[in-house]
């Protein structure tokens, strides 16, 4: 249903949540995975509407395949 500004602001931080009954620890999670591999995460949101979020990885070339 997307996101106002203000939840968009804080939806890394943990224990933050904008689900009932959720513990707010998915995302944060999620962005220090994706960090330690290299990559980074992309929101964009319109509340009302629906968010995107867009993960991006370096390529790695995989040597003897």
């Amino acid at each position: 249903t997307g996101m106002s500004e203000e939840m968009m602001e804080k939806i890394f931080l943990p224990f933050v949540s904008g689900k009932a009954g959720g513990t707010g620890l998915g995302l944060p999670f999620v962005k220090k995975t994706v960090t330690e591999y290299g990559g980074s995460i992309a929101v964009s949101s319109e509340e009302g509407v629906g968010s995107v979020f867009k993960l991006t990885f370096p390529r790695v070339s995989v040597v003897g395949t």
